[in-house]
This record gives C-alpha cells, structure tokens and sequence, in this order.
C-alpha cells in the first residue's frame, strides 16, 4: 500500500524534521559517552536523508510499474482499461483532500462502475516561496446508484487515521448503533440525520463493516471507496465489497423520498442543504495561529536589534494571518447562511442530533 512520495526538497525537509525530533535525544547520549560527535551527527543526518529518498524512488518505481499489473487484470477479469479515464467524477468531498497537480490514470471500468488511480501533490511554504514536497496517491471506486442521495461519508481509522478529522464541521459526526463506530467515524449532513438513518440500515451498515479497509462515501447518484494506492490484483475484492453495499442499499433508496423538495423531485434528487457535508471553518485556525506568531516575532526581532518592526518576518506572518483569518469567516458565513435559509424555508429549529440506540 502506497500513501505517499517525497521530492528531494519534501524529503530534505522530512529528514530534518526527523532528525530534530528523535536526534536530539541520541546526540545527548552520544556525546555522553563519545564527547565530540559533529562527525557522527552529519552521518545521522544523511542517513536519514538517504533512506527517505530511497523509500520514495523505491515506490515511485512501483508506480510506474501498475499499467503492466492493470493490463493482466484485464484481460483475466474482462475489465475495460485505459491509462486515463475518459471521464470520471470525484466526490466533492475527496477534491477536498486535493491541492494541485491532481491526476487520475489506470482506469478500469466494469457493469455500473470504474477505478482509478488518483493523485495530488502537496506544497510547503516558505519565506523565499512554495515548493512541492510530496505526493499523495489513492485508489478510487466509482459505482452507479440509480438515483441522488444526500452527502454521507464513513471515515475508516484503517486508512488515513480519520484524515477528514479537521476537514468537516464535527457536528455532522454521528453514532450509530452496534459496534459500528468502532469501524467508521460517519458524517451525515446537517438537518438530514434522520433522512440518512432510513437510507443506513442495518444490512447496508454490516456490508460497510464487511469493508471497513476503505473510506466509503455516498455522493449525488455515486457510490465511492477509496484508501492509499493498493495493490493491482486487489481491486477485484475492492469491487466485490463495493457492489455488495450497493446491493443492500438498493433496497432502501427506492423509497427514499426528500421532503425538502416539491412535489416528485424528492424521489429522484436531494435538496442543497444535503448536497454536501459542511467544512469546519476552523480547520484554518494552524495557519492564523502562526501567522500571529510569526507577526509577534518579527516586530520583537525588529524592536531588539533596533531594525523596523515591519520587516519580512512580520509582513509575511500578517499575510499569513489575513489569508487564514479570511478563510475563517468566509466557511463560517457560508454555513451561517445556510442555516438561516434553511429555517426560513422550513420554518424549522436547529436539528438535535439524532443518535441510533
């Protein structure tokens, strides 16, 4: 399983992160018993270095390697392949996860669904610019639903370790009954906890434990699984467990209906207040924090040594500090907005949080 691969800059910056956290503890040892060690400290630098890079271009090469395994899949299983979808739709809430450089190739496409690989590198920051540090690989399955349901999303701890912990608002996590939670922390879409509970049974909740290796979402009319680039000769099982659950879900969502919209239109759509999960405005709070910090610092610098307080230090921490604090109150509003005209519309209270027991 592949979650991600260094640049030379991104395993530069791994390796000293590496090297300041676990070395200082063995430079104190070392310099215990051996006294003067720089020579020893640079080799435990490169050492790390070395195996990051080695790690990186080791999987990098795997990579390369897939569309040999995709063709062989194939032709054993009957699968149609290409080296790049003609079209594929990403959940809203996976392009989320994405920054740039997003890229899907290795398409496999079957009855009703399609895999892909996916990936999107990750950009650091620094005072002299960005540079891309890593790449971040998935595989994704796309299965067909006969119609559009609300957004909901099984987060699994077996993947990314709740990757979508700081992503969404917290108050659409949701428990349900069993021992379900053990295996998903699930997110259903404000106001529509109930409406998700009539479309989760218990059936379609034991497939998901069935297939609990995955992140499985529902979308619009797509079912998705997706976790960190696995293996060719899995994606069989990967669909076998997809196709399972969307089985169980047929039964439930013929007679789902959305209330919210007039007339026939809740049988066949799901209205905007459902469309998607809700991001947690304060998953930007990082950047503000340390843009303040960085801002404090570099006027503290320039008041010390007698240099302006606006230097480049402080200017760069209050852009930081402005972009986060924007991206604060611009989530913030939107989900304002959004409860307004929801109670407006419905003339309805905040929903309480409904919990299966």
């Amino acid at each position: 399983m592949i979650t991600k691969t260094y640049t030379f800059w991104g395993a530069f910056a791994k390796a000293a992160l590496t090297f300041i956290l676990l070395g200082f503890v063995s430079i104190f040892l070392a310099r215990t018993v051996y006294g003067d060690i720089d020579w020893i400290i640079l080799w435990i630098g490169i050492f790390i270095f070395g195996y990051v890079m080695y790690e990186s271009r080791r999987k990098e090469k795997e990579i390369q390697g897939r569309p040999e395994g995709f063709v062989s899949l194939a032709q054993e299983y009957g699968y149609e392949y290409n080296t790049k979808p003609d079209f594929m739709l990403l959940s809203q809430n996976l392009q989320e996860l994405g920054e740039r450089d997003t890229t899907l190739c290795n398409s496999l496409t079957g009855n009703g669904w399609q895999y892909a690989d996916y990936s999107y590198a990750v950009y650091r920051r620094t005072k002299h610019g960005e540079y891309k540090a890593e790449n971040i690989y998935y595989s994704v399955l796309e299965l067909d639903l006969p119609r559009a349901l609300p957004n909901l999303l099984f987060d699994s701890p077996k993947t990314h370790r709740r990757q979508f912990k700081h992503t969404f608002d917290s108050s659409q996590v949701h428990k349900l009954e069993g021992n379900f939670d053990k295996h998903f922390i699930t997110y259903f879409p404000k106001f529509y906890s109930i409406d998700a509970l009539s479309i989760i049974s218990p059936e379609v909740m034991q497939a998901m434990i069935d297939a609990d290796e995955y992140d499985i979402e529902i979308s619009g009319n797509k079912l998705f699984f997706y976790r960190p680039l696995m293996p060719v000769e899995y994606i069989p099982e990967m669909v076998r467990k997809g196709e399972a659950i969307k089985q169980k879900l047929l039964n439930n969502i013929v007679t789902y209906k959305d209330e919210r919209l007039d007339g026939g239109d809740g049988r066949k759509g799901v209205s905007m207040y459902g469309h998607q999960l809700r991001l947690n405005p304060y998953r930007a709070l990082p950047g503000l924090i340390g843009g303040i910090v960085l801002t404090v610092v570099g006027v503290i610098y320039g008041l010390k040594v007698g240099a302006p307080v606006i230097n480049q230090a402080s200017v760069y921490g209050l852009l930081i500090t402005g972009y986060s604090g924007f991206s604060i109150w611009r989530v913030w509003y939107k989900n304002r907005l959004l409860d307004e005209r929801y109670r407006k519309i419905h003339n309805n209270k905040p929903e309480k949080v409904e919990k299966a027991v």
